[in-house]
């Protein structure tokens, strides 16, 4: 992942919690759907602060990966567990992770979690990261609208592998909110 693409990623998590928790954006049409998956194991790193803390956080975790002889097994993930909305700005927790096989030994800084909601609503966004706000903002109006609530963190995926070569108008970002029943 490209400097650019880090640094992107840490100006979007200030637009994900300003965008996830306004009332001021217009619900509109979104392609999204209730989906059930299986539980599965990511390392990661924990942060509490800011989000510009990202890029550094970021080449933490790849640098211990490699050290560790860990190898991902999909796209880069981040976890966010609150909002600015929530707490201060220090307080904000939040991981950035990659899948691994069940089996992978994990060694600290570097934690092994399971990703254990199953039932997710889950739409893909496609654009600039910092747009990417915006999009969870129709997601869980629109997961509101079937009678769903939220019942667990944010979990994204990037898709693009070297964000810097790509038009940031068709980066590809796959959201879950994990729901349940009102």
């Amino acid at each position: 992942m490209g400097k650019r693409a880090i640094l992107v990623l840490a100006g979007f998590g200030v637009l994900l919690s300003a965008a996830y928790f306004s009332s001021t954006i217009a619900s509109q049409d979104i392609s999204a759907s209730i989906k059930e998956i299986e539980p599965f194991a990511y390392c990661c790193l924990e942060h509490e602060g800011i989000f510009s803390d990202m890029p550094e956080v970021i080449g933490r975790l790849m640098e211990n990966m490699r050290e560790q002889n860990i190898a991902p097994q999909g796209g880069i993930i981040a976890v966010y567990r609150n909002s600015p909305d929530q707490v201060e700005p220090e307080a904000l927790s939040w991981e950035v992770g990659f899948p691994v096989m069940e089996q992978a030994f994990v060694q600290l800084p570097l934690l092994k979690k399971t990703w254990e909601y199953t039932s997710v609503a889950e739409t893909m966004h496609i654009g600039p990261y910092e747009k990417t706000g915006e999009t969870i903002v129709k997601l869980t109006e629109w997961l509101g609208s079937k009678g769903y609530e939220t019942s667990g963190p944010i979990l994204e995926t990037y898709f693009d592998m070297n964000p810097d070569e790509i038009d940031p108008a068709k980066l590809r970002t796959q959201i879950w909110i994990p729901v349940k029943k009102k």
